[in-house]
């Protein structure tokens, strides 16, 4: 009896020692190399999506873990129930294990569920995600006509996805991935319209997007006002990749659009609202909230040790 217990646990310690094991020589290994980063830059800019990646690692991880629970969940049980009747010299049934095996199923289903709801939120993180990188694509394309553009900026308990700096203004875009619906009628499917009160999908009417959109951009006006000291006007900007968006409303101070529409947005402002200098101290204070994004490990590279030989 003995023997068969020590079969049934050994493995599993086993496994568990091995992934320390392992773990553990590989954070020394990176404490004792004799090597350093080549990087000097102490933090880059953050990226398009940056916020949406670190979810989506986040999901990725307890992914991982619900499933090596799903696995092991059934062998922790088989060896209690296997252990219990040998102790107890019972046999194997419902009738004497019957808790234990309804502890068990209650115990998978629950790791079933909470692994196909980190699938769903990853399907629409990763939408989102996508999204993101389809505007900032459209948006850097600014960049050689003196555009400065900037992504994944952190507010007060938000993000704005991008802003735009250039000699027409500053824009605040966020950006709404959205499935297309799937009706028969492509073109129905792919048009969101735009009437001055709210975004007009084929299956779906939005005010949401409009109100974000506004405070964001008023939220940045007032940080701006404030770090570069006097006013400075933000233009709210939705943009909808993949939908061919119309407009049935004159202008509000709005822009609801397509992100391959923004060259032309852009370029419509004739009149300069912001001169060289006033760009030039809106891009640095935008600069150093923006440049977070570390490529120096603290951990490994506070005291780098030089290459020897």
């Amino acid at each position: 009896m003995k023997l068969l217990i020590i079969a049934q646990i050994v493995p599993i310690l086993s496994f568990l020692g091995i992934m320390y094991l392992v773990l553990f020589a590989y954070r020394q290994y990176n404490l004792r190399k004799k090597s350093r980063t080549p990087f000097t830059e102490k933090a880059l800019l953050r990226l398009p999506g940056h916020s949406l990646d670190i979810k989506i690692r986040d999901i990725d991880e307890r992914l991982i873990i619900n499933l090596f629970a799903m696995i092991f969940t059934p062998t922790i049980f088989v060896n209690i129930i296997i252990i219990s009747a040998l102790v107890a010299k019972m046999e194997i049934n419902f009738s004497n294990f019957g808790i234990t095996f309804i502890g068990a199923g209650v115990m998978i289903i629950f790791f079933i569920y909470k692994t196909v709801t980190c699938l769903f939120i990853r399907q629409n993180l990763r939408l989102g995600y996508f999204g993101e990188l389809v505007t900032a694509e459209e948006l850097n394309k600014l960049m050689p006509e003196g555009n400065h553009v900037f992504h994944d900026f952190q507010a007060d308990y938000f993000n704005i996805d991008h802003i735009v700096v250039g000699p027409a203004g500053v824009f605040a875009i966020e950006t709404k991935a959205r499935s297309k619906a799937v009706s028969g009628d492509n073109k129905k499917d792919a048009t969101a319209t735009y009437n001055g009160r709210e975004i007009v999908f084929s299956n779906f009417n939005d005010t949401k997007y409009l109100d974000q959109a506004k405070r964001q951009a008023k939220w940045l006006s007032n940080w701006l006002k404030s770090a570069v000291g006097e006013p400075v006007e933000v233009f709210p900007i939705i943009s909808l990749p993949g939908f061919y968006v119309e407009r049935t409303a004159p202008y509000d101070g709005m822009f609801v659009i397509n992100p391959k529409q923004m060259k032309t947005i852009i370029r419509s402002k004739t009149v300069k609202t912001l001169d060289e200098s006033k760009i030039q101290r809106i891009v640095h204070q935008l600069d150093q909230k923006c440049r977070d994004l570390e490529i120096i490990s603290k951990q490994y590279d506070a005291n780098p040790s030089p290459v020897s030989g």
